[in-house]
């Protein structure tokens, strides 16, 4: 469903709580306290820690194991997973940009989680 006006908070946040309960995107091992993270979070990190000091604070607001364990004073330390570039096209792209390119700059109008 293409976000609209009258809905966005609400398809933000249904669209958070699915990347946070995808092993794509997400996984927190409590046991050895760390979260991977989609690459996405290190890419654009400054625009998830406007409010909150980490990504992990962030992830933390749709990840209820990792907020606990972060209210019980365990941050995890944080891994990235391996971005799956066909998820942006049918070509086989690095997952790393090449020298002198820069990542993609995410925005509203192209921006779609496919499961």
């Amino acid at each position: 469903m293409a976000p609209t006006a009258a809905r966005l908070e609400e398809q933000l946040a249904g669209q958070s709580a699915y990347v946070h309960s995808h092993p794509r995107w997400f996984h927190f091992d409590p046991a050895g306290n760390v979260v991977h993270l989609t690459a996405l979070y290190d890419w654009y990190g400054g625009d998830f820690t406007r409010d909150v000091p980490t990504v992990a604070e962030y992830a933390a607001g749709a990840a209820p194991a990792l907020r606990r364990a972060i209210a019980d004073g365990h941050l995890p330390r944080v891994r990235w997973l391996e971005y799956d570039w066909g998820l942006n096209s049918r070509r086989t792209v690095p997952t790393d940009p090449p020298p002198g390119r820069h990542r993609p700059r995410l925005r509203a109008d192209n921006f779609h989680l496919v499961p």
